[in-house]
């Protein structure tokens, strides 16, 4: 049931990471490695939607401490399945959610 709702993409995506998570989570208390890093792969994909720019930088703070131990529980699952490379992919994805959108804000400077 939360792979689906994860993948649901006419759901929000707070619902959509709120089951990523679900998944997740799910698959780390089973021992299911694989799962559980498909599963947290998809919630930190979902970290910048759940973060949109919209909203000024304080709210999009608040909604990321929500997640907080997301994108290390993500390289635990991934280590623990034999993925070391993608377990620190995760966790650079999982950190640099903020950074990487205050990186796309800027304007192109080439007019200075």
């Amino acid at each position: 049931m939360f792979r689906e709702d994860a993948n649901m993409v006419t759901a929000s995506p707070m619902r959509r990471l709120e089951a990523a998570w679900g998944w997740s989570h799910c698959a780390m208390l089973a021992e299911t490695w694989d799962s559980a890093v498909e599963g947290y792969t998809a919630a930190i994909g979902l970290l910048p939607l759940a973060a949109w720019h919209g909203p000024d930088q304080s709210t999009r703070e608040h909604h990321l401490k929500n997640w907080t131990g997301l994108a290390s529980n993500a390289a635990t699952a991934a280590i623990a399945g034999g993925h070391r490379t993608l377990a620190v992919e995760l966790l650079e994805a999982g950190r640099s959610v903020l950074w990487t959108q205050a990186m796309h804000r800027r304007q192109d400077l080439a007019v200075l």
